[in-house]
């Protein structure tokens, strides 16, 4: 059951990546202009570190949401109340994949909900900016991983009903890596932006896969509530 999640996971960060840009490619370009040169160390490093803390927020977050979930899931009849969960997750699998495609924008409305975070967790982040070494390349990637992004909370939404901390903590772990490549060498090429940019075609084929994949699942559960 746990590979259902975390592929998916993956493949969506990968495919995110014209999103990504769109929402932390300025960002990225910012926090790599940041980092104080009088300080030695490769230029990389510091991204790579910041991009950890990030995966890691989202880590946290999918432990958190899944474990949740999966105790709600299981006050009924446990096995049942997981298949419901992992019901709603192929749903919002197949919501994202229209997303993706260019046929929904219904997962926008996610990126309010965050709000009301970013905003006690915002000021934090200023005082670590310059980055003057690696501890405040993490941390900021930490307090970064909060920002409002309806693709990481539904991303989280999915990977968090599988009922399971393990699986949500792993699921949104590799969603984070997904999202790495673009987002390092996005900090030091505008071309590479414009290039990403204009992936519309690859992110409609794996969209349809994803869509397809969903409907799967969801067919594959129904069967067992039946």
């Amino acid at each position: 059951m746990i590979a259902e999640y975390l592929f998916p996971a993956f493949l969506i960060g990968l495919m995110a990546t014209p999103h990504c840009v769109s929402m932390c490619g300025a960002i990225g370009g910012c926090v790599s202009q940041s980092v104080n040169q009088q300080y030695t160390g490769p230029f990389y490093s510091y991204m790579l570190l910041f991009n950890l803390g990030r995966i890691l927020s989202y880590a946290i977050a999918g432990i958190l949401i899944a474990t949740l979930l999966g105790s709600i899931g299981t006050l009924t009849e446990p096995l049942r109340g997981l298949l419901w969960l992992r019901l709603l997750a192929a749903l919002i699998l197949l919501g994202m994949a229209l997303h993706m495609a260019g046929l929904s924008r219904w997962i926008l409305w996610l990126e309010q909900l965050g709000k009301p975070l970013w905003r006690r967790v915002q000021p934090h982040t200023q005082g670590l900016l310059p980055i003057q070494n690696h501890r405040n390349a993490l941390l900021l990637g930490m307090l970064w991983g909060w920002l409002p992004c309806g693709m990481v909370y539904s991303t989280l939404s999915f990977s968090a009903a599988s009922g399971s901390a393990v699986t949500g903590g792993l699921a949104m772990f590799l969603f984070g890596l997904g999202t790495i490549p673009a987002l390092i060498f996005v900090a030091s090429s505008a071309k590479l932006i414009a290039t990403l940019r204009e992936m519309h075609w690859l992110k409609r084929i794996i969209s349809y896969f994803l869509a397809l994949y969903a409907i799967f699942l969801g067919y594959k559960i129904i069967t067992q509530l039946i």
